[in-house]
């Protein structure tokens, strides 16, 4: 989907955003009556409240296909612990689908602790088939310790438990370092465990670098890695797929960057592809 969005900020306090478009990809179901439009409202109360109210509807070929409303809000009690939650209501379904509540203590500059329940709902368009299927619920615990090693260098270790309706539960362990852009030179280092009682742990990490070359040239390279050991019958098996991939952002001034990204996707499951994309963004 590609459209415009309008915010306002001089409402009494209100910030208002409007946003609309259109399907642009010419492919052998486009229709040019596949819109999405939807709005915006966000109002802080007491200089530390700030709530936000959503609605949006997607249209496929006429017909009213997406339905959500949504809301969000956080609070920072005295820069010692931040509150907050989102949730999404699928009107046409009636049901919540969406729902994120968690909090981080942040007492010192040093060292943090973040701690989020999820639960999610899958959406389906109603015109689609799958609309009239029953769908699993997902739920997860997750915590975050995170500790500042130097000005804009952070080590950080995690543990999800995900949650399922009738499949096993699993434990996601994972750690890494990051390099927040703070001179010429950013990325990441990020190892990941997944422990799961069906016979299908995982094992993988993520590479990512990304340099200043000139103040008008950034470019970056990176890889993801994972391994998927699945045991049947006593037997292992292993399915390695991977994604490497350049990118660069040159800037022409305040007002006009230009970005592009070419991937290179490969698995034991299917041969190898390449994607890119490019987009140039005009700020007005």
């Amino acid at each position: 989907m590609d459209g415009l969005t309008l915010e306002y900020g001089d409402l009494d306090g209100f910030n208002l955003t409007l946003f609309g478009g259109g399907d642009v990809s010419y492919y052998e179901g486009y229709n040019v009556k596949d819109l999405i439009v939807g709005a915006e409202i966000r109002h802080s109360f007491f200089e530390e409240v700030n709530l936000g109210l959503s609605y949006l509807q997607k249209w496929d070929n006429s017909e009213l296909a997406n339905e959500l409303v949504g809301l969000d809000v956080d609070y920072d009690y005295k820069d010692l612990l931040h509150i907050y939650s989102e949730a999404q209501f699928n009107y046409l379904a009636d049901t919540i689908s969406y729902f994120l509540a968690g909090t981080k203590y942040h007492r010192s500059e040093d060292w943090s602790l973040r701690t989020e329940y999820l639960y999610s709902l899958p959406v389906f368009s109603s015109t689609s088939i799958y609309s009239i299927f029953a769908v699993d619920e997902y739920q997860e615990l997750f915590v975050e310790y995170e500790h500042r090693l130097a000005p804009g260098l952070r080590a950080f270790v995690n543990y999800a438990r995900e949650m399922y309706e009738y499949d096993a539960d699993a434990d996601v362990f994972e750690a890494g370092l990051e390099k927040i852009r703070t001179g010429r030179f950013s990325g990441y280092v990020i190892g990941t465990w997944r422990e799961d009682p069906d016979g299908q742990d995982l094992t993988g990490f993520k590479l990512y670098g990304a340099t200043t070359i000139t103040h008008k040239l950034q470019a970056g390279i990176g890889v993801h890695v994972d391994v998927l050991e699945r045991y049947l019958d006593e037997d292992e098996d292993e399915t390695t797929s991977s994604r490497i991939w350049v990118d660069g952002t040159v800037t022409f001034n305040r007002k006009i960057n230009l970005q592009a990204k070419v991937e290179r996707i490969e698995s034991d499951l299917w041969d190898e592809y390449y994607r890119g994309r490019v987009r140039l963004n005009v700020r007005f």
